[in-house]
Formats: C-alpha cells, sequence, structure tokens
C-alpha cells in the first residue's frame, strides 16, 4: 500500500502490518521500523515493512501521586480525555495531540516549556522496549544508555512498548495568557529573555515582513491557571470539545503562494487579539481545530522545516536565515518560534537556542533552496529536527548532532531501520 506521513511528502509503498498481527512470524530477522499516527511529518516512520502500533493502547495503571502507565500506541488525546480530569496535564506536549505516546518518546519531543523544564524524557520514569529479540526495561538507573539512546532516537533502537510518565498536577483547565505583540526581531527575542520566568512561551513571527517591520511577531506566554484566580465558574477541569473545521480535500497547490502568505500574516498581527484565559486545546494545539489542515498544501504536499541555532548566534543568526529564506522567496504561510533551553545530548534535537520552524510546499525548487538554508544552519552549529524531516542530506547531519557516530556503532546489527534512517546513512 501507498503510505505517506503528515506531510504527504513523500510517499512509499509499504507492507504494513498491525501490532496485533504475526508480524514477528512474518518479518523474522527482516529491518523494519515502527509507526504511530503517522504525525511525523517526513520519512521517520516510513520503510519497506512498518509496524502500526495505533491498536496497541490504553491505560495500564494510574497513581493518584500522578504517575501514569500506558502503552506506546496510547495517543495523547486518549491520555489528556482520561487525565485532566483527574487534576493532571502532560509534562511535556508537543503542538498536536495526535500523535502516540511512542512516537513522542521515539522522538523526544519538546514544547513550549522546554527553556524551564525540557522534553518530555525528564518525566519518563522507565519504558519496555523490544530490541529486535527480546523486551528489555530500561531508564536512567536501569540499562540508561539504552533509555538514553531511545528517547529521541527515532524508533531505531527497537519497538517502544509500554511507558510510565509522570504527570503534571493542574487545578483548571485554563490557561492564564498574556499576549506580547513586537513590532520587530529585535523587540521579539528582547521580549523573550524578559519573560523567562513563564513556564510557557512560544512567537508567531512574520517571516515575510521587511524594512522597520522585519520580524515583527506576538509572544504568547502562558501559566496553568489556579482556581482562585479564575471567575464566573470557569474552574472546571476537563478537556473541552471545540468546534473543527474539515479541508475534505486537497487543495489547488496555488492557493498558498507568496502574496496569500504575505496578507495573511499581515491580517494575523493586525486583528490578533489577547484573551486573559483559555482553554488548553486552543492554546496547546491550536491546529488540531482543523482537520486535515495538511490537505491545504495540495496533492505533492509540503515539508516542514525546523532547525534550531546555538543561543551565541543571537539576533544576527535569526536575521541572517530570515534574510536568506526572503531573498530565496521561501514563502512560509505559519512561522512558530520558540527560545529552547539546555539540551539532553545523545540524539534529542533541543538545544540552548532559538528554533524556527516553517512550512513549504513540497516543490523542486523549493527544496533544492532548502539546501543552501541546511549550508547555513549547519555553519552555524545548528541542526535540522529528524521528525520533521524529509530532505537533509547526509553530510549536513554530522555537525548538528555530534554523537550521531556513536548511535550508528550502538544500533550495529539491530534490526530497525526507516527511510530517513537510511537516506542520511545512519543504518
Amino acid at each position: 500500500m501507498k503510505l505517506s506521513n503528515w506531510g504527504n511528502f513523500p510517499r512509499i509503498e509499504a507492507d504494513l502490518k498491525p501490532f496485533k498481527s504475526d508480524w514477528e512470524k512474518n518479518w523474522f530477522e527482516k529491518s523494519f521500523i515502527s509507526r504511530g499516527l503517522g504525525r511525523s511529518y517526513g520519512d521517520a516512520s516510513l520503510y519497506s515493512r512498518v509496524l502500526s502500533m495505533v491498536d496497541h493502547s490504553g491505560v495500564i495503571d494510574f497513581d493518584e501521586s500522578g504517575t501514569l502507565a500506558v502503552k506506546a500506541g496510547t495517543s495523547l488525546d486518549e491520555i489528556l480525555k482520561f487525565i485532566v480530569p483527574k487534576g493532571f496535564f502532560l509534562p511535556v506536549t508537543p503542538g498536536t495531540k495526535y500523535v502516540t505516546i511512542g512516537g513522542a518518546i521515539a522522538a523526544d519531543v519538546h514544547g513550549k516549556n522546554h527553556h524551564k523544564e525540557g522534553t518530555i524524557s525528564n518525566f519518563v520514569s522507565s519504558l519496555e522496549l523490544f530490541d529486535g529479540k527480546e523486551i528489555s526495561p530500561c531508564s536512567l538507573e536501569l540499562n540508561p544508555e539504552l533509555f538514553n539512546w531511545t528517547c529521541g532516537g527515532m524508533g531505531l533502537t527497537g519497538v517502544i512498548q509500554s511507558v510510565k510518565l509522570r504527570l503534571k498536577k493542574i487545578e483548571t483547565s485554563l490557561i492564564r495568557q498574556n499576549a506580547i505583540k513586537a513590532k520587530d526581531l529585535e523587540s521579539l527575542l528582547l521580549a523573550f529573555d524578559e519573560n523567562q520566568d513563564w513556564t510557557y512561551s512560544v512567537a508567531w513571527l512574520d517571516s515575510l515582513a521587511k524594512g522597520k517591520s522585519f520580524g515583527r511577531g506576538i509572544l504568547y506566554l502562558g501559566e496553568h491557571a489556579e482556581k482562585d484566580e479564575v471567575k464566573n465558574g470557569r474552574d472546571s477541569i476537563e478537556m473541552k470539545k471545540k468546534f473543527s473545521l474539515n479541508i475534505p480535500f486537497h487543495l489547488p497547490g496555488f492557493i498558498l503562494n507568496p502574496i496569500s502568505n504575505s496578507l495573511f500574516n499581515k491580517a494575523y498581527f493586525n486583528l490578533s487579539s489577547d484573551k486573559d484565559f483559555i482553554d488548553l486545546d486552543p492554546f496547546f494545539y491550536p491546529l488540531d481545530r482543523v482537520k486535515n489542515w495538511n490537505r491545504a498544501y495540495g496533492s505533492r504536499g509540503f515539508v516542514q522545516y525546523q532547525f534550531v541555532i546555538p543561543e551565541n548566534q543571537g539576533i544576527k543568526g535569526v536575521e541572517k536565515v530570515i534574510l536568506d529564506l526572503q531573498k530565496r522567496g521561501l514563502s512560509s504561510f505559519l512561522t512558530v518560534l520558540k527560545k529552547l533551553g539546555e539540551g539532553r545530548g545523545f540524539l534529542s534535537f533541543p538545544i540552548k537556542g532559538y528554533t524556527l520552524a516553517l512550512d513549504f510546499p513540497a516543490r523542486k525548487k523549493i527544496l533544492k533552496d532548502l539546501v543552501e538554508i541546511d549550508r547555513v544552519i549547519h555553519e552555524m552549529g545548528g541542526r535540522v529536527y529528524l521528525a520533521k524531516d524529509a530532505r537533509l542530506e547526509s553530510k549536513y547531519l554530522s555537525k548538528g548532532y555530534e554523537r550521531i557516530d556513536d548511535f550508528k556503532q550502538f544500533i550495529r546489527g539491530k534490526r530497525f531501520e526507516s527511510s530517513l534512517s537510511k537516506r542520511l546513512g545512519i543504518t
């Protein structure tokens, strides 16, 4: 069958088997990759043989102190529906809840709170991993090397079977939000520094603005609201259902273009409003409210280009990348900026610095131009996020991920491969 992930690029022919099947017998000694809900954007969970984990889901155990054990195919959406009414939230969450917990750990996802609380692996008490021969428990205390390479290892160390996760206690399902409009890039980066004590921070950036408005954006800050600060009976604790739009088919490719993107960015900056309190869903998962939004980029698909550059590159580094994007006419409909804290090493993506995420249609010229941006990122000592990558060349991998050779050595002889690992020469 034809298979692709969220970016609809690339598409490959794959033998897809559910977890509850005879995959071990049929694929005995053959290489394969496990896959959750397919929300990695590129080819990280694509291969000729793909093991679907979505039928391996459900809660195993819950401790009222806030420890949750679940099967690896359980989605964050399922977890949230279970834990929020009990007064808990995910300690770290990406920008969509439609990923599996196993996939989140394989990518070692980060969120709006990375500068204060790090990646999701910081909150994993333990996990069980099928390494190709047997199921091995691992944690920071038990099989720590296996644990550390699995968190961020993109499924190449084995199949995560189950996870024990420490949760965050909350009193309401509201976020106290503050939105700060910044007139230019310098003001936006300064706003991050001046508000680093907030738990959650993320910025929308107008990557198309020029002149005095270059790099303008809106910084969104958030804290979990406590009961005594919420009025009008809004202190209930639940994952509220929100109205969702739906894109029922692939839109024509010409709809998202530099002109329409520029108009959207101008309107967003001028019309965006500040709400004191906002529900969990729109704060953490705004795009989840539009079903199949990936179809907006047309049938050829799109790539999400996310990279991080070290903090010591400062405003000049961010400015250089944006100017290079503008010079090449690379027009992103939505650009997200975050400031990350210290990284955890191994193969985890974050390092202390600035990360930008941009969306581009998967067109030949754009893919070619992005190779030149890769070179700029590489020279700055930055790296591309593998969970979203579909086109990076292997020569730009080693400098960004300094321990990649150690990882190759660790997984040598294992049965797990993906289109990404083959493309980048990892396996």
